[in-house]
């Protein structure tokens, strides 16, 4: 996927936040799973940001607020690397990374018409150019056999499409689509996941196919796909928030226990989201699935009151931000880890 908060003017809000000593794990108990600051990098002792992206390896990407600027950074080996923001551009805001360890990211100019893709590696930064006819590409994910999902908007008629980039084959796929239909991630074998007003599907090589609305509910919102798994959220006329679900057939919507979200799927099926939020709250705490009736609720680490899991891997990790205030000026960036295997 690519999941993301919409960052306030476009640029991460610096916040004050409660940290404890970074890098080690909270002490507030959580059977199951446990909670880990990872380290911000030396001389910005203060900032913030959002954690988007893992390898599923114990690398994980995202976007901190340094020199007044979003930036990015990268962790390895628990250790942070600001690689800052591609040549000409202000800020970049991380927007998905493959176990290849390669970076989504969309980078924002001066003006705001200057935007562009670009992937991240241990090379640098390289653009991902929009079709020829069309601008304004934006990123929205990568899959792990490293093609791009986004969107770009025609020259002449400020239409917008869907571009797949694949990462083999003569070029980019255009996919067109309408002002009622949104891409929202891509799948290992191609298979792009759309949101609609009509309903959530599946394209895959011209081939359409419906995911049905829970029953009961009046829109269905799809986040991310793996290997076939959908997971996402559906709301009901009438109905102050939001529940999560899984689609692991097209036809059969699953319910996530006490939740309002499914955010991510790994290649295992493990699924990171939040449970029931409270009235006026968008999403609660951040919690884990293992199948639809096997929920665990993540910890905070010591001193922080909300959550976000944003990115979840191969290996189990799930990363996201802990804060003390609005989840969208970012917080924290943190991990959260499996102790106790089978559970969650």
């Amino acid at each position: 996927m690519s999941i993301r908060t919409t960052l306030r003017t476009g640029v991460l809000v610096t916040v004050a936040v409660m940290t404890t000593t970074l890098g080690v794990a909270s002490a507030e108990a959580t059977p199951g799973w446990q909670a880990t600051l990872l380290p911000l990098p030396a001389g910005h002792p203060g900032t913030s940001g959002f954690v988007f992206g893992t390898d599923g390896k114990g690398g994980y990407a995202g976007e901190l607020a340094i020199d007044d600027r979003s930036q990015v950074v990268t962790w390895r080996d628990g250790k942070p690397s600001v690689r800052g923001v591609p040549s000409g551009y202000e800020n970049a805001h991380v927007l998905d990374q493959n176990g290849a360890g390669t970076v989504l990211l969309q980078a924002y100019g001066a003006e705001a018409s200057m935007t562009g893709i670009f992937l991240l590696d241990d090379q640098g930064f390289h653009e991902v150019p929009a079709p020829a006819g069309y601008t304004k590409a934006h990123g929205l994910a990568l899959n792990e056999r490293g093609d791009v999902l986004g969107t770009a908007s025609a020259e002449k008629t400020a239409e917008q499409v869907t571009v797949v980039w694949p990462v083999r084959g003569v070029g980019p796929v255009v996919i067109p689509t309408d002002g009622e239909t949104w891409p929202t991630d891509l799948d290992i074998d191609g298979t792009v996941l759309f949101g609609s007003t009509r309903g959530p599907y599946t394209w895959r090589n011209g081939t359409v196919e419906k995911l049905a609305v829970p029953a009961g509910y009046t829109f269905a919102l799809p986040r991310s796909i793996r290997n076939g798994t959908v997971v996402g959220s559906a709301d009901a006329a009438g109905v102050n928030g939001s529940t999560g679900f899984r689609w692991t057939s097209a036809a059969a919507p699953e319910r996530l226990a006490d939740s309002s979200a499914g955010f991510r799927v790994n290649g295992s099926g493990l699924i990171a989201g939040a449970l029931t939020s409270e009235p006026s709250v968008s999403y609660g705490h951040p919690a884990v699935w293992q199948g639809p009736g096997s929920v665990a609720k993540l910890p905070l680490p010591d001193g922080f009151a909300v959550g976000r899991a944003y990115a979840i891997g191969d290996d189990g990790a799930i990363a996201g931000i802990a804060a003390n205030g609005p989840l969208d000026e970012g917080g924290a960036p943190v991990v959260w880890h499996r102790t106790e295997i089978g559970h969650g």
